[in-house]
C-alpha cells in the first residue's frame, strides 16, 4: 500500500503543490526534501516536475518510467518520465484547502524551511533521529 503525499511551496499569496503516490511517510519523504531540496530554487525545480510516482534525491533526467530503478535516487514523473498529460503543479490560496485531503501527508516550504502536517509522525522521527545520534 502506498503512502500518498503533496509537496507544496509557498509562491507569492498562494502554494504551489503536486501529488507524490509512493514513500510519502515522515521517515523517507522528511530527509530527503530537508537535505536535497532545501532552498527556494530547487523546491521550485521539484515542484515544475509535476506529480511524482516517488521522490528521489536528485531530480534526474527523464528515464523509462516502467524501467526505473529505485537505486537510481532520481525522481520518478509521470508527465517527463511515462508522457502524462495533466501532471503538472496545481494552486490553492490556502495551506489549509490540502491538508486534509486523501493524502496521508502534506508538506511544504514557506518561509525557508519544510514544514508537515503530521506533526506527531515528525516529531517521533525527529526523538529518533536524536536518539541515534
Amino acid at each position: 500500500m502506498s503512502t500518498r503525499s503533496l509537496i507544496a511551496v509557498r509562491q507569492d499569496d498562494a502554494y504551489r503543490y503536486i501529488y507524490c503516490h509512493w514513500d510519502g511517510y515522515v521517515e523517507h519523504q522528511w530527509p530527503i526534501l530537508t537535505e536535497c531540496y532545501d532552498d527556494l530554487d530547487k523546491v521550485n525545480e521539484l515542484i515544475d516536475l509535476g506529480d511524482l510516482s516517488s521522490l528521489g534525491r536528485e531530480i534526474g533526467e527523464a528515464h523509462d518510467f516502467e524501467a526505473h530503478r529505485h537505486d537510481s535516487g532520481w525522481c520518478l514523473a509521470y508527465g517527463r518520465d511515462r508522457g502524462e498529460e495533466d501532471t503538472g503543479s496545481r494552486i490553492v490560496d490556502y495551506i489549509e484547502d490540502i491538508l486534509h485531503g486523501m493524502e496521508d501527508v502534506v508538506y511544504w516550504f514557506e518561509d525557508g524551511k519544510w514544514n508537515c502536517n503530521n506533526e506527531d509522525e515528525l516529531q517521533e522521527f525527529l526523538n529518533a533521529q536524536e536518539t541515534e545520534a
